[in-house]
């Protein structure tokens, strides 16, 4: 049986409002995943515009009409599917072998792309150095297609980050200092992708960290790629060398 909810005043509402503000997601372990695609994946509570709502089973316990209007307060999609689902947040420190490192990558959309590329080449872990945005954003969200479920996710500072790499072979990407071509890669037990900030790239401590500085070599009339893309051509490379090695 599902609930309806009328009022701006309903607790829930004013839960998921607050969820679009990072601060309050950390302060309740909870953030919110827009789509259908998002149904049937273990979330704690499921809210459909009531609009919407007969394209939906709505009989669970945990369901939730929303009145449209209401709906429309905490969507974030133009083109919404009528489905907001709301997730906890979880999180293990114990990393396994391979992990991603984002340093300090800001652009939500961006984000969330790396996330999906993680997911299709075979890496669950994600360490994020602060600085980077957060990828429980709504639109991290979205652009992860889901693949955010599928994640681990530890924030963290650069320091903590610098000692978490201690343990890997750490791979960056870097437009002026390299050592070998992306095609070329050596994988090791345990292994660590950085990648870096839309604008200045990995930073200084990070490269001089890594035991391998990437390249991926691009026409004489392009000088760099978006981070998305790089991510998903060194990842992808990454899973070739998985099925040889």
């Amino acid at each position: 049986m599902s609930f309806t909810i009328t009022s701006n005043h309903n607790t829930h509402f004013k839960l998921l409002k607050s969820l679009k503000i990072s601060k309050y997601r950390k302060k309740e372990a909870l953030f919110i995943a827009e789509g259908a695609r998002f149904l049937n994946r273990g979330a704690k509570s499921l809210f459909f515009k009531a609009s919407e709502s007969h394209r939906y089973d709505t009989s669970s316990i945990n369901s939730y009409i929303m009145d449209d209007k209401l709906f429309d307060e905490v969507t974030s999609q133009e083109q919404s599917q009528g489905v907001i689902a709301l997730f906890e947040i979880k999180s293990s420190k114990t990393l396994k072998d391979n992990i991603v490192v984002i340093d300090r990558i800001q652009d939500p959309g961006n984000v969330g792309a790396v996330m999906r590329n993680m997911d299709a080449f075979g890496i669950q872990d994600l360490v994020v150095i602060e600085g980077s945005g957060d990828p429980y954003n709504p639109k991290s969200v979205r652009g992860s297609m889901g693949s955010i479920l599928n994640m681990n996710i530890v924030k963290v500072s650069l320091e903590e980050a610098k000692d978490v790499l201690k343990d890997y072979h750490t791979f960056s990407t870097s437009c002026k200092q390299y050592d070998v071509s992306v095609d070329n890669i050596c994988l090791k037990s345990r292994n660590a992708f950085v990648f870096g900030n839309e604008s200045e790239g990995v930073s200084a401590e990070l490269i001089d960290l890594a035991n391998v500085k990437l390249q991926i070599e691009l026409s004489d009339s392009v000088d760099s790629l978006n981070v998305a893309v790089a991510s998903g051509i060194v990842l992808y490379s990454f899973k070739e060398k998985t099925k040889i090695g």
